[in-house]
């Protein structure tokens, strides 16, 4: 279930369940990362969407 995650992206992975469990919306922490300049995973502009992948993904690997 789930993808896996590069050892490197683990702790940006973490941080987005984190403000996700937080309350934070897609677009608030996407806003956050964007303006921080995080990478995403892929070296990419981060996108609710992407956000959003990575909460499904962390949901299904608690599930």
């Amino acid at each position: 279930m789930g993808r896996s995650v590069e050892v490197e992206f683990l702790p940006t992975y973490r941080r987005v369940l984190s403000m996700s469990a937080d309350g934070h919306s897609l677009n608030a922490i996407t806003r956050m990362l964007s303006d921080e300049h995080v990478p995403t995973a892929k070296g990419g502009k981060w996108d609710p969407s992407t956000v959003r992948a990575i909460v499904i993904s962390g949901t299904a690997k608690t599930l």
